[in-house]
């Protein structure tokens, strides 16, 4: 009986798995379970990787490789330099995560090397980087700089993005760093700045923007940057200044605009600066300055105008800047330099031993506008402005319409192996009138001078100049080799000229050398004693022989009998 039992129960059993055993497998074929397989599918790519996700870590299978400082990777840099290879970082490729490792970076440089590509500043990356304090991006090709780029970086000091071929730079692109003290933005291709992108950078010292290509400097541009030290704008394509150009910019020291189109500027253009030190107008086409150009700059100290285009001064150009020590007028087209021109500059050009005036390479005419400078140059205190007056030169074009030469030209053109020192001979002894023969003529030996006072000697038989000059041919010297061969080059070298006129050394040329000036033009006087603020118990500048071998011009006369006395002698020796 019990086995009957036990025989049905086992037959129940089997029926039950024959029929349930094709139900579960229809219900897993339809409902699978999930397996750890598939969920880790669900994972992040990097996050199956078994080497440490690490900035400093130089995994060369990343897009970009980084060197940092300290180098161990297990402890927090404070400064990396990166290089970026290949095409094109996606803003979110999972390259850009491992900076996340290194939140405490202090430094950052980002380089794109050849081959390489980024065209966007990434602001996702940057805005963990909270302690950032200097940021540099080289070498991109990032056109447009977005507003508030550089968001959360508040402790940043130095932002450097040259040569990333930047055209335009949006509003608030630069926006809200308080402690922000650099901006560099040179060599890059910026046609417009908004005059909204520099906004709240209390601390901002220096704006560099050389390289570029603006044209106009708008109004207003940097009225935020109240505390900025310095402005590069240098080889730009800036045309036109204006006084609102310049409005906010109290506080600037040094303003560079050389290489750019400037061809004029006009009155208290820089009125703003009024704490600005140093002015760079260089390698312009400046062919005026207005006569109040400069005012409102009563602490520049240097002023430098070289290779321009400016053929005149106007009476009182400097008056807005007497302070000024440097002052270069290089390779212009001047005429003239006068006396007026430089009167609020004359403290600082006889007393002060650091000035220095630069005025080479211009198209100076030998005529009595520069007598002043042979006054100057014996005054001054300053060794380095008096060798450059000595070495000064000037266009000579006759004065006598039978075409005759003065013997002090007629020196320079026969031989240029004379010594430029003149300190131990009196020039003014040399110089012949081809119809009155004098003591003085070539055919003689004038007598010495000391070099130390200038004054010739009464003992002259005693003493024999070590010159020797031939004998006169119809007044006038032959052009011969009657100098010592052995200290400069061959003589009969020809002597330069300009546009037909020939190139001398003006402190070699006398008074009766000079051309008579202009009609349209005053005659410009040899300085007072009051004037140039001399010393009066030194000797007079301009005495019957120089230190220098320059000129007699006669005494300096501060009354009004001595003015026209001495206009009477120049009109006499012209005539």
């Amino acid at each position: 009986m019990a086995s009957t039992y036990y025989r049905h129960v086992t037959l129940v059993l089997l029926l039950l798995c024959i029929v349930t055993s094709p139900t579960e497998s229809r219900y897993r074929e339809k409902y699978p379970p999930k397996s750890k397989p598939a969920q880790l599918n669900q994972v992040p790519i990097r996050a199956t990787m078994q080497m440490p996700l690490n900035l400093c870590s130089e995994d060369r299978n990343l897009k970009l490789l980084c060197n940092c400082i300290p180098e161990d990777p297990h402890v927090k840099a404070q400064t990396a330099k990166c290089w970026i290879f290949g095409e094109e970082i996606p803003r979110n490729d999972p390259d850009w995560l491992i900076f996340q490792t290194q939140i405490t970076l202090e430094t950052l440089k980002l380089t794109v090397q050849k081959g390489g590509n980024l065209s966007y500043i990434p602001s996702d990356v940057l805005m963990k980087l909270k302690h950032l304090k200097q940021l540099t991006i080289v070498y991109g090709t990032i056109e447009n700089v977005p507003e508030y780029s550089f968001g959360n970086l508040t402790e940043l000091r130095n932002l450097t993005l040259h040569k990333n071929q930047i055209r335009l730079v949006h509003p608030f692109a630069f926006a809200n760093h308080p402690y922000l003290e650099e901006i560099h933005l040179q060599n890059n291709e910026i046609i417009e700045l908004d005059k909204e992108a520099l906004v709240n950078l209390p601390k901002l010292k220096r704006l560099n923007l050389d390289f570029n290509n603006l044209t106009i400097l708008h109004g207003d541009m940097f009225a935020h940057l109240i505390n900025l030290d310095e402005l590069d704008l240098e080889s730009n394509q800036v045309s036109l200044l204006t006084r609102e150009s310049f409005k906010g910019l109290g506080n600037l020291k040094i303003l560079k605009l050389s290489v750019n189109n400037i061809g004029y500027i006009g009155d208290t253009v820089f009125a703003e600066l009024w704490s600005l030190k140093e002015l760079h107008l260089d390698n312009n086409h400046i062919e005026k300055l207005s006569a109040r150009a400069f005012d409102g700059l009563n602490n520049l100290y240097t002023l430098n105008l070289e290779n321009n285009r400016l053929t005149r001064l106007e009476r009182g150009i400097f008056t807005g800047v007497p302070a000024v020590l440097t002052l270069n007028l290089k390779s212009n087209q001047l005429e003239t330099i006068t006396y007026n021109n430089f009167l609020p500059l004359m403290d600082n050009l006889v007393n002060n031993t650091n000035v220095s005036l630069h005025v080479q390479d211009n198209r100076l005419v030998c005529d009595c506008r520069l007598l002043w400078l042979f006054d100057l140059r014996n005054s001054t205190k300053n060794k380095n402005l008096r060798n450059t007056l000595q070495q000064m030169e000037c266009l000579y074009e006759p004065k006598d319409n039978r075409g005759l030469v003065p013997n002090s030209i007629q020196n320079q053109m026969s031989d240029f192996s004379r010594p430029h020192d003149i300190l131990g001979y009196d020039d003014s002894t040399d110089y012949e009138d081809p119809l009155h023969h004098h003591h003085g003529s070539y055919g003689l030996q004038p007598p010495p001078v000391h070099r130390s006072s200038g004054v010739a000697s009464s003992s002259s038989s005693s003493q024999q100049m070590n010159h020797h000059f031939p004998a006169p041919v119809n007044g006038y010297p032959p052009i011969q080799d009657h100098y010592d061969r052995s200290v400069g080059p061959p003589a009969n070298q020809p002597l330069k000229t300009i546009n037909g006129k020939q190139v001398v050394t003006l402190m070699k040329l006398r008074k009766e050398d000079f051309l008579p000036c202009v009609k349209d033009g005053p005659t410009e006087l040899p300085l007072s004693r009051e004037s140039i603020a001399v010393d009066p118990g030194s000797r007079s500048s301009v005495s019957a022989s120089t230190d220098s071998g320059g000129p007699t011009l006669g005494r300096s006369l501060g009354s009004a009998a001595g003015v026209c006395l001495l206009a009477a002698m120049l009109t006499a020796a012209v005539c």
